[in-house]
């Protein structure tokens, strides 16, 4: 099962249902010429067409994208995840037993189960007993063990981030209308989604601006259970 490393927004919605369609910045980025324009691969440096432009690596047969890197050779560039496999998603994390060895408690806390401004928690109903937050841990350290969020890749394809439709918005949690089904909302607001699309990536991709266009995964995907 692959690890996808998203944004803790992303982590919360897909939870919620409101989030359907992922989109991850490639790593490396294609190489494009100074005309704005592709290089066509010539289907000569490790990959071949499986058919209907299907393509597929020679050494491990994993689902690929040939497209020329800086130094203008064709690459295979591997999507993080391909049809039918299921990945997790961590998020941030606390247990106490990790932060005190000696301690018999031993579970796993998720900051996104809190408000923003939450200190702790009341530990049963009755409200007698406050209990501070365990130190939040970094999603990139989070174990399998601890993991609660699951999916499986539908589909997987390429495109520039500034060709994200106003669907592509609603499925990626860009909604401003929670409880409105996509259907019955009008133009305008499905422009909207967009807009808030825009606004929603340059905060979360400092280094990859909305304004530079940068390629991008685009995973359709459906929830799954470990």
């Amino acid at each position: 099962m692959i690890r996808l490393l998203v944004p803790q927004r992303v982590v919360r919605g897909y939870r919620d249902g409101s989030i359907r369609q992922l989109r991850l910045v490639m790593r490396p980025q294609p190489w494009i010429s100074g005309e704005g324009t592709e290089y066509e691969c010539r289907h000569d440096c490790g990959f071949y067409d499986t058919g209907g432009n299907e393509w597929a690596c020679r050494q491990c047969g994993a689902g690929i994208v040939p497209l020329p890197d800086r130094n203008g050779r064709c690459s295979c560039f591997h999507a993080p995840v391909v049809p039918g496999q299921e990945f997790w998603m961590p998020e941030t994390w606390g247990n106490y037993g990790v932060d005190y060895p000696n301690s018999p408690t031993w579970y796993y806390l998720y900051r996104s189960d809190y408000p923003a401004d939450a200190t702790g928690y009341w530990f049963e109903p009755e409200k007698t007993i406050w209990c501070d937050f365990p130190r939040w841990r970094s999603p990139v350290t989070m174990p399998f063990e601890a993991a609660r969020t699951f999916g499986k890749a539908r589909t997987a394809r390429i495109g520039r981030v500034q060709d994200a439709t106003p669907l592509d918005a609603w499925n990626e949690g860009c909604r401003l209308g929670a409880s409105i089904p996509w259907e019955k909302h009008i133009p305008e607001l499905q422009k909207q989604c967009r807009l808030l699309l825009k606004r929603i990536w340059d905060a979360e991709h400092p280094r990859d601006l909305w304004a530079g266009n940068p390629w991008t995964w685009v995973i359709e995907t459906e929830r799954s259970k470990a």
